[in-house]
């Protein structure tokens, strides 16, 4: 997840409802013929949103009149409209195995960059004396020790074993995530530390930076640069995402170390350990958030509002047989999601008509972006309670 989010909350008119457990209104049990027919089926659920769609020529003169907050709405409720009623299909088998392979190679240049940025920064740090740099240095070092934690979740999270994990073990990247962010944010503390010692102390000795040192560092910038382009054309995958963050805030810092390093030289001798100190501050509020984020998504934190009415117009919409969405859930297990979704259905149906609608629903929500496994329960009725004793 983060990561978390590639169905992108959008604001709506007239969507289901956001809460956790959703119920939408009872279709007529009886469907004999009427001058006006049934006021709840999938087709007209699906053409009263259509029609809440603006034109283009509406939302032209729109732009002209209103004010800019309103039009950013209905833009928005486009596009959450255009994502419901387009149907959902599964993903190319050949296209999902290419986009692994690309975030398979995204982790091993990453740390292969990362191992040209240490050498680097060390060289650099060593060479001029400046902490700035020394942060720097610090902070790429960190950055390999964790690049091979990722790869080594990475590695056991595809090796597939049914026995002792039933359900996989996508949770290690999520792990491997925390144990990544929890090293970086240790190491900032370090920082904070050598650096405020640096301020405290009466050595006022200016870094010696020289162009070797700044050659080396541009050097290391541009590698970096180039793997965040490239991670960030991959950024719907958590992983992709971790490490392009990782390229971007490397960007920044070692961009900073560099200045301030220059400016500890030719301006005042504090500049540099205060340049360090903005390093590890800057270190820590990021990796620190990643964390939290992180283990909010193990622990098993709701998925957004529009994943959730996405999930429901699905499961109201599947077959004009379904009565009633009793409840609906999805809620991260690591970067997927679970989805859990309550049907009713009529009492009379059969055994092998509902296993068929439930089913081929279930197969449905499983194809939505990061949804893991989804549970359907066909119902007859919506008066009893929970299913679950525990929530």
């Amino acid at each position: 997840m983060s990561s978390t989010d590639d169905l992108n909350p959008a604001p709506s008119a007239t969507p289901p409802a956001a809460d956790p457990t959703i119920t939408v209104p009872s279709k007529p049990a009886s469907t004999s013929s009427s001058s006006k027919g049934p006021s709840w089926t999938p087709d007209t659920i699906t053409t009263q949103l259509a029609a809440l769609r603006k034109t283009d020529d509406e939302l032209a003169a729109m732009k002209k009149t209103a004010p800019k907050k309103i039009t950013r709405f209905y833009l928005a409720q486009n596009v959450m409209i255009d994502e419901y009623l387009t149907p959902v299909v599964a993903e190319d088998p050949a296209a999902v195995a290419k986009q692994e392979r690309k975030i398979t190679l995204a982790v091993r240049l990453s740390l292969a960059a990362n191992m040209v940025l240490f050498v680097c920064q060390v060289v650099a740090a060593v060479s001029s004396g400046s902490m700035a740099l020394f942060a720097t240095a610090a902070d790429a070092f960190m950055d390999l020790l964790s690049g091979g934690v990722l790869l080594v979740a990475d590695h056991a999270a595809r090796r597939q074993n049914v026995l002792d994990y039933p359900t996989g073990k996508k949770r290690y990247e999520t792990i491997g995530i925390i144990v990544f962010s929890t090293l970086m944010a240790t190491l900032s503390l370090q920082i904070l530390v050598q650096s405020i010692t640096k301020l405290a102390s009466e050595d006022q000795t200016k870094p010696v930076l020289e162009l070797k040192e700044i050659a080396l560092v541009c050097t290391a910038l541009v590698l970096k640069l180039c793997l965040f382009i490239y991670c960030y054309t991959l950024r719907s995958n958590n992983m992709a995402k971790v490490l392009m963050t990782d390229h971007r805030n490397d960007l920044g810092l070692n961009s900073l170390g560099l200045i301030m390093s220059l400016l500890g030289v030719k301006v005042a001798w504090w500049l540099d350990p205060v340049g360090g100190l903005c390093i590890g501050l800057l270190i820590f509020r990021s990796w620190a958030s990643s964390a939290w984020e992180n283990i909010q998504l193990l622990v098993g934190r709701s998925a957004p509002a529009s994943v959730l009415n996405k999930v429901t117009y699905l499961a109201a919409t599947h077959d004009p047989a379904v009565q009633q969405v009793e409840s609906c859930r999805a809620y991260f297990l690591g970067n997927s999601m679970f989805v859990e979704v309550d049907i009713v259905l009529p009492p009379g149906m059969t055994l092998h008509e509902s296993h068929n609608i439930g089913e081929s629903l279930q197969k449905k929500l499983e194809l939505l972006p990061n949804v893991e496994r989804a549970f359907v329960h066909c119902d007859f009725e919506f008066t009893h309670r929970p299913e679950h004793s525990a929530p």
